[in-house]
């Protein structure tokens, strides 16, 4: 991992440096330009005008104005941090991935049943192609969230909780196995599930508890390189994954939080940020990709 991680970080380096800092220089001129040209019409309204309203009212709209156009740069410089560093690691780690900054639908979501009770749905920065076994993925940051009503001073008041925010994805498979079973998170509760497998990796069992009613099917698809691959992700990148195989589908989902932004006071071709994006790109996939072999063996 780390040795195509340099390879790929020295080509971005290469390539998109000089285009981060151009657009950075850019945005930082035209809004001093702009904090300049406001201050001196402020100045002369201040001089000729003599009602202190009309002078606040001056200074309150540059004030927007300034806010607008910081807005409108930072949204610029994201696009294009996006476009050459975000769209470069995926490219560069699978050719026949691409990358968008739209996201999945709801519907995409709500049918892996990770999560039925979210009222409000976002996503973003969908990763999709065709894995190396020929399956298809796609992959999206995702945001729930429940809202939650109140009252207050006689008015009803509502709050947007933030139930999950990570990335999530989908895997049509080529072959049907008429089987379920889910990777869950390792819980108490799970313990004594008649539908629980009992694993021989213990530092497995630490992390996740695997459920189905077909233990033939799943021992014959978890063999013991998955599930090396299963604790990888965990150890290397502090995330467990909570991951579903329904017949033909594959739905799985990380709790990372917010990826593939720009850094607002950091370098954007910072090292270990740029090593955490490529991380939650390349154990997921390695993975899936993995996890289709090993599905793809099984005879019908």
């Amino acid at each position: 991992m780390e040795e195509k991680f340099e390879e790929i970080y020295d080509d971005i380096c290469r390539g998109s440096i000089g285009r981060l800092k151009e657009v950075k220089k850019k945005n930082r001129s035209f809004l001093l330009m702009a904090l300049g040209v406001l201050t001196l019409i402020n100045i002369i309204i201040y001089i000729i005008v003599d009602y202190k309203v009309e002078v606040t009212l001056s200074i309150s709209i540059s004030a927007v104005i300034l806010l607008i156009l910081l807005v409108t740069g930072n949204n610029n410089y994201k696009k294009i941090y996006k476009q050459t560093v975000v769209e470069k690691i995926v490219k560069k780690y699978n050719e026949k991935l691409y990358y968008s900054t739209d996201g999945i639908t709801r519907m995409d979501y709500k049918i892996s049943n990770f999560d039925s009770k979210f009222e409000l749905f976002e996503s973003e920065d969908r990763i999709y192609g065709r894995l190396k076994t020929g399956d298809n993925l796609q992959i999206a940051e995702i945001r729930t969230f429940v809202v939650n009503k109140y009252q207050m001073d006689g008015q009803t008041k509502e709050e947007k909780v933030k139930t999950f925010e990570g990335m999530y994805g989908i895997v049509r498979l080529e072959k049907n196995l008429l089987s379920n079973i889910n990777v869950k998170l390792d819980s108490i509760t799970q313990r004594n599930n008649k539908d629980r497998v009992e694993m021989d990796s213990s530092e497995f069992e630490n992390y996740y508890d695997l459920i189905t009613k077909d233990k033939i099917m799943a021992m014959r698809i978890f063999t013991a390189d998955l599930i090396e691959e299963l604790i990888n992700i965990k150890k290397n990148t502090k995330i467990p994954v909570e991951l579903k195989i329904d017949e033909n589908m594959i739905y799985f989902r990380y709790k990372c939080g917010q990826v593939f932004e720009p850094p607002i006071f950091r370098s954007g071709l910072d090292k270990d940020l740029l090593r955490r994006y490529f991380k939650l790109i390349y154990y997921p996939i390695e993975l899936l990709e993995k996890l289709c072999e090993n599905i793809n063996k099984i005879d019908d």
